[in-house]
């Protein structure tokens, strides 16, 4: 767009209205409405905030309650209140320690939720990190995956170094990487577990393969891989080992193929 159309900043502290465009700064402290896209530097709602297009960039943090009817592409966005995009989101840095909502697909360099997400679609990062809770309606492909935090992938969770420390119910339709690493946390205690859906620690997932691949508290059907280790609380329906196989004495394993 022309800089030319630029219309300085932009402030709603009521429940005022404003026509969408290009502005240095936007900031709503109120149940204000913007009715159009927008450009920005940066967009601030603290209020019950709701822009009717598309949004673009380099910074939006809310800290209230914010929704966007579009698309959204921003640098870094920031979400310790609730947010909703109503569409795809594109960013370099998402951080949500609140709720949020993303009705479309999301891409990202770091992508981290410490609070509740949920993605309808996909989502592609460079590093995915929760603490929280996440559910994911599509397929997750990452360089690295860390969840401390409960987690749900509808359909394949795919990246090159996986590690999940198991708080509470955690699912994915298939899971694949390089090196995986799935562990029961040591400080899961009840109190922890009620706060995680009241649901024991465990993983489910109808596949995991890999090249080093170590499992606790672990439900699969089918585990492939180069060197394969099982912890205790694991349920293995085939294991299919390369290199290496160990299983725990509590471990459960149909049966343990080697292949070539």
């Amino acid at each position: 767009m022309d800089q030319t159309t630029k219309k300085g900043s932009l402030s709603i502290s009521g429940s005022g209205k404003a026509g969408g465009g290009i502005y240095d700064s936007v900031r709503i402290s109120g149940a204000g409405k913007i009715e159009g896209a927008i450009e920005a530097e940066t967009i601030t709602i603290s209020g019950a905030g709701k822009i009717e297009g598309g949004v673009k960039a380099k910074s939006l943090k809310i800290s209230g309650s914010g929704k966007i009817a579009g698309p959204a592409e921003i640098q870094e966005l920031r979400i310790s209140g609730s947010g909703k995009i109503e569409g795809d989101a594109k960013t370099e840095s998402f951080h949500a320690s609140g709720s949020c909502k993303i009705e479309g697909s999301a891409w990202a360099d770091e992508f981290h939720i410490s609070g509740s997400g949920k993605i309808e679609q996909d989502l592609h990062a460079k590093d995915v990190r929760i603490s929280g809770s996440a559910k994911i309606g599509g397929q997750v492909e990452a360089d690295r995956f860390f969840a401390s935090g409960a987690f749900t992938i509808e359909k394949l969770l795919s990246a090159d170094v996986i590690e999940i420390k198991l708080y509470g119910h955690s699912k994915a339709q298939e899971i694949g990487g390089e090196k995986i690493d799935v562990r029961k946390h040591e400080e899961t205690i009840w109190i922890l577990r009620w706060i995680w859906s009241g649901r024991e620690a465990k993983l489910e997932t109808n596949t995991i393969e890999g090249d080093e691949i170590y499992l606790e508290y672990t439900e699969a059907a089918v585990v492939r891989g180069k060197k394969i280790t099982l912890g205790p609380g694991c349920e293995i329906g085939t294991v299919e080992y390369a290199d290496s196989y160990q299983a725990h004495r509590d471990a459960k394993v149909g049966k343990a193929n080697k292949i070539a």
